[in-house]
């Protein structure tokens, strides 16, 4: 597990750095090697690594391929967390919120957002929060980008 840890590290830093090629294999080389490690089963560093691989191909310009490497993380954090709110979990349902509106589904986006902001609301109550306020924005974005500004007017002033 060191030697798979160590090239996620590698995989942050050399895409933060500006190498995103670079980044992507070693987040992949990591992620052959967590899969080796526990198999089929489901694991929180596998979910991780595979929100840094939907972020890195996003970077690159493939959102096709981001989207599928988040679902595969969410469909993996939602097998570990169960039906618990996570903020890991809100975390991927708004990137991918974002990523589906913007590649044209504005219905799927939206139920995104909305699942996360549920979700970001249950675990941070009534109090002010950054999250909920960053996706409440984006869910009066996607309401008026559908033609319905009185909801999209809502969710901003909110």
């Amino acid at each position: 597990p060191g030697i798979a840890a160590t090239l996620h590290k590698l995989g942050d830093l050399t895409a933060q750095s500006g190498d995103l090629k670079q980044g992507m294999q070693f987040f992949q080389e990591s992620l052959r090697m967590q899969r080796s490690l526990h198999g089929d089963s489901d694991h929180l560093g596998i979910a991780i690594t595979l929100h840094k691989l939907g972020d890195v191909a996003i970077l690159r310009g493939d959102s096709k391929q981001g989207i599928k490497f988040l679902q595969e993380s969410l469909k993996m954090q939602r097998s570990l967390h169960g039906d618990c709110d996570h903020p890991g979990i809100a975390a991927t349902l708004h990137k991918l919120g974002d990523l589906t509106a913007q590649s044209g589904d504005l219905k799927q986006g939206m139920q995104f957002f909305q699942e996360s902001l549920r979700m970001q609301r249950s675990l941070h109550g009534d109090s002010d929060h950054l999250g909920i306020a960053i996706t409440l924005h984006k869910l009066g974005d996607v309401a008026i980008l559908r033609g319905d500004s009185k909801q999209g007017i809502k969710f901003l002033q909110e």
